[in-house]
């Protein structure tokens, strides 16, 4: 099992403040939600039980849309290897901007 992690961030004009309260989804190679996370009050999501594969992990896009913000990526792929002791996967960060922020 593995666990991934990071933080997300809303880029402001500013710099880069935590985000809170902002639902992550994980999907695995057959595009399936394996799991749904939520970021803490200092922007920090951890989740960890993830099997040996290919996962995809984005901003869950009805959140973000309410929200009237986006991720400039797709998603962040993590691939997760098989091992005895379990893997980590740290500093998988998002960084979200509001949608009139985007240069087109």
């Amino acid at each position: 099992m593995a666990e991934v992690s990071g933080i997300v961030y809303q880029q402001t004009e500013n710099g880069k403040i935590p985000m809170e309260r902002i639902y992550l989804n994980i999907y695995n190679e057959q595009g399936l939600l394996a799991a749904k996370i939520l970021s803490e009050a200092n922007g920090y999501y951890s989740y960890l039980g993830l099997p040996p594969g290919i996962f995809k992990i984005r901003p869950d896009a009805v959140q973000l849309k309410k929200l009237n913000l986006q991720f400039s990526e797709t998603e962040l792929i993590c691939i997760i290897k098989s091992s005895y002791n379990g893997n980590t996967y740290p500093n998988n960060d998002f960084i979200l901007k509001k949608i009139s922020q985007l240069v087109p």
